[in-house]
């Protein structure tokens, strides 16, 4: 739904805006809005997946771990329509259509390897591990075609999302001393830390 509305908006507002010639930072201010909006409801999910074998029956336990991975896959998608501008401002097509295909290569070949033995959970990982090869081809066609916008503080935040989603899911930890849902705790503090200027931008 947010990805849907976003893309709705943002696409006719970016056009609008280079077509009357907006800075360009402006554009660098709703990527990184986008994604500490990314960033923190995927933190949130991950903090709070415990809450949701309160409501469905016991075969549905391993839901907590793998929703994080399977909202994460919208998530990169939101952020992809955020930084892949370029693509439509050049009207290069073909390489939005390229990500797409790469992605869908990399979700069949890791899915016949892995699903066999891991299930349902290296269903969700494929999943998480495709879109992130489709947003890191939308970005960089992006930054190729139009503008090279800075993406180093946007990658590190997202692959520590994705390294922890990987723990999280392979893990399954459910010692009862520990919530395991606290190491997200981590990538938050490392997108605030990161982008702790932006977070104030906003807030203000």
């Amino acid at each position: 739904l947010f990805s849907t509305i976003f893309a709705n908006i943002w696409h006719p507002t970016v056009y609008k805006w280079i077509k009357i010639g907006i800075d360009q930072k402006k554009i660098q201010i709703v990527i990184e809005g986008v994604l500490i909006f990314v960033s923190f409801i995927w933190g949130f999910f991950g903090l709070f997946s415990w809450v949701i074998p309160i409501f469905l029956p016991n075969e549905y336990y391993s839901l907590k771990f793998i929703i994080v991975a399977c909202v994460s896959a919208p998530l990169l998608y939101m952020l992809s329509e955020a930084t892949m501008v370029g693509i439509g401002i050049s009207r290069k097509s073909g390489y939005s259509m390229m990500a797409s295909i790469v992605a869908l290569f990399v979700n069949l070949l890791f899915n016949f390897i892995f699903v066999p033995q891991y299930g349902i959970y290296a269903v969700s990982l494929v999943s998480s591990l495709s879109f992130f090869v489709f947003f890191i081809i939308r970005t960089e066609s992006s930054a190729y075609l139009w503008y090279s916008f800075p993406r180093i503080k946007i990658y590190i935040t997202i692959v520590s999302y994705l390294v922890f989603t990987f723990l999280f899911i392979i893990k399954r930890n459910d010692n009862y001393f520990f919530n395991f849902n606290l190491i997200w705790i981590i990538p938050l503090v490392i997108t605030s830390v990161l982008f702790y200027s932006r977070i104030f931008y906003f807030i203000n």
